[in-house]
This record gives C-alpha cells, structure tokens and sequence, in this order.
C-alpha cells in the first residue's frame, strides 16, 4: 500500500490518497477496496466515498477520499483539534486498516 496526505487547496482540507496492490503487483479495483474496508458503506454510495482520479502532484491515479467527505469529515473537529491533519488520520486510517504507531501523533 502507498499512502500520500496532500492539502488539497480547492477545498481547504487535507485529503488522503493510496494505492493498493495484491501480492502479484496488480492493482486494486474499486471494489476491491470497498470489500477491505471494514466500515460498511452500501456499493452505490462508496464512490461518493473513495473515487479514483489522477493526483495533483504524481499524475497517475490514485484512490483518493472525496474532498467534499472529508470537509464534513473535518469540519466537526476543526476547533477542537490540536492538529487537525492527526485528527484526520485518526479518522480514516481504520477505513483501510491502516494501523500507525501511538508515536505518529506525538
């Protein structure tokens, strides 16, 4: 898995953006992704969730959290965060089982 946090400036918020391959090196499908995830989010409302498009700095594609989701997401923290980018990973790292060290949010 490949992970890449950027701050995406059209929506004012940090978005999360991956790639998943299997142990042959192929990469992920959509539906893929929705079958690891272990929060259940109904097939036709996970592309309103997690999209595929080509990201801003690398140009390929990549798996990337909704930026409108992740305002919502966010917004509900914002001041109350000392960190919201610590928040926000605290936040969807379980949607993909991505575990961090308790050290990450020192």
């Amino acid at each position: 898995m490949e992970c890449v946090i950027f701050f995406n400036l059209s929506y004012g918020v940090p978005s999360f953006s991956f790639n998943i391959w299997n142990s042959s090196g192929v990469l992920l499908k959509l539906e893929d992704i929705r079958r690891l995830s272990f929060i259940h989010i109904k097939e036709d409302e996970f592309s309103s969730v997690i999209t595929q498009q080509e990201h801003p700095l690398f140009g390929r594609p990549y798996f990337i959290m909704h930026p409108c989701r992740t305002g919502q997401l966010v917004e509900h923290f914002r001041h109350k965060s000392k960190n919201i980018i610590v928040t926000f990973l605290s936040l969807i790292t379980p949607i993909l089982q991505l575990k961090l060290p308790m050290e990450y949010g020192l």
